[in-house]
């Protein structure tokens, strides 16, 4: 054991691995987080029989960390199918990667929502991208935002249709301003790699790492008071000193109970994330089941200035008029927001 006494401030997923990776160095270190769990922004709600994250948390199962601790193997996944359902009108397109999965074959082959041209260059997008290491993306010098990137590749169409609701439910933004290396890095994270959801909720990550800590003195409801800096040789902050930003990227997730809608339609939402373009406020949906029970959940990106009751009741409206109303839908029973 070394003697040197170490603090690490927050117990999101970066405190919790900056404890394991002291321990695995022989230090005993004491995690101080100020609110009453650790996780951080990955937090779930145990409703009866579902696990209602907060928030859009998809893994991916690509993700070097992800293999590096070992977590994917001890986590149950539920994956999604490579491909989306876009509503630009009351059927939706159906698009996605046919040479993972040949039921996107025909559907995205006759597909509207892009060129042939835009198909080829996606392929051979996808295809180079799929063979780029993440570190060769991050080393290019060149600066570009993600929607001049991809402007300068596909269609006005393709790029309102599929890239912006898409990527903003990944970036949380709208307007695609992060930089195109980050848009390369997920991109080729979707190639190689499954997006999936945790089954028991992403709290589940947190809880998973939190257990293999054997040294590490944690302490919950505990605000870190710079008094306190002389007691410890060695501080690791894993938040920033300043506050986020009014404006900082977020999004809320709404859940909904379905009394009656298209019962294919919801099975595929099961499966494949579901894109509403053009919308003033739900970005994606899909559906969670457990036993005979469906919730479908949507998410909203930005709108912080918005109330959360204002939500529910926009994000309803808008799943009612855009999604739902052809299909006969009785009604929405909100379930929680």
């Amino acid at each position: 054991m070394k003697t040197a006494k170490v603090a690490v401030l927050g117990a999101g997923v970066s405190g919790l691995i900056a404890a394991l990776e002291l321990e695995a160095k022989g230090f005993h270190p004491v995690l101080i987080e100020a609110s009453d769990r650790v996780g951080g922004r990955l937090r779930s709600d145990q409703h009866e029989d579902f696990a209602l994250d907060h928030g859009f948390q998809v893994l991916l199962t690509h993700y070097p960390e992800l293999k590096r601790y070992q977590l994917l193997s001890a986590l149950q996944l539920k994956a999604f199918r490579p491909g989306a359902l876009i509503f630009e009108d009351q059927d939706p397109h159906r698009i996605g990667d046919a040479f993972r999965d040949r039921s996107f074959l025909r559907s995205t082959v006759f597909s509207s929502v892009a060129s042939l041209r835009d198909k080829i260059t996606l392929l051979r997008e996808q295809r180079r991208l799929a063979q780029t290491r993440p570190e060769a993306i991050f080393a290019q010098t060149k600066e570009q935002t993600t929607l001049d990137y991809l402007s300068e590749r596909y269609s006005d169409r393709f790029i309102e249709l599929f890239f912006k609701p898409f990527y903003s439910g990944i970036f949380l933004e709208t307007a695609l301003s992060t930089s195109y290396k980050h848009f390369e890095f997920v991109f080729h994270h979707f190639a190689v790699g499954k997006a999936a959801l945790v089954v028991d909720g992403i709290q589940r990550l947190p809880e998973l790492l939190t257990s293999r800590l054997t040294h590490t003195e944690i302490r919950l409801n505990n605000a870190f008071d710079s008094s306190e800096i002389e007691k410890y040789d060695a501080l690791v902050q894993t938040y920033p000193n300043a506050a986020a930003p009014a404006d900082y990227n977020g999004c809320i997730n709404c859940y909904f109970e379905i009394e009656s809608a298209d019962k294919g339609l919801l099975k595929q939402l099961e499966t494949t994330i579901g894109l509403i373009p053009h919308s003033d406020y739900v970005n994606n949906l899909h559906v969670l089941s457990a036993g005979d029970r469906q919730l479908l959940s949507a998410t909203v990106v930005g709108q912080v200035e918005m109330g959360h009751a204002e939500i529910e009741g926009a994000v309803r409206q808008e799943l009612l008029e855009r999604i739902l109303k052809r299909r006969h839908c009785v009604s929405l029973i909100d379930y929680l927001s």
